[in-house]
């Protein structure tokens, strides 16, 4: 019984391992593909926007005319 729970210890630690290196990994790769971004910065940019305006900025943001 106890090496069974050991085995779903041992699987739960390596599942999390796992979960926190690709966590990390994503955020890499969106900070090389679009840059870092501070959340002040996004805010800052998109105020007083409606739909139509934010949906304008995120294309002109795909286009790469604007960066952050």
């Amino acid at each position: 019984m106890n090496r069974r729970k050991d085995m779903v210890a041992n699987l739960r630690s390596k599942a999390n391992q796992m979960a926190s290196a690709f966590n990390m990994s994503n955020f890499a790769n969106r900070d090389s593909l679009l840059g870092p971004e501070t959340k002040a910065d996004a805010m800052s940019r998109t105020v007083g926007l409606d739909n139509s305006g934010l949906v304008g900025f995120q294309r002109q943001i795909m286009k790469g005319k604007v960066s952050f």
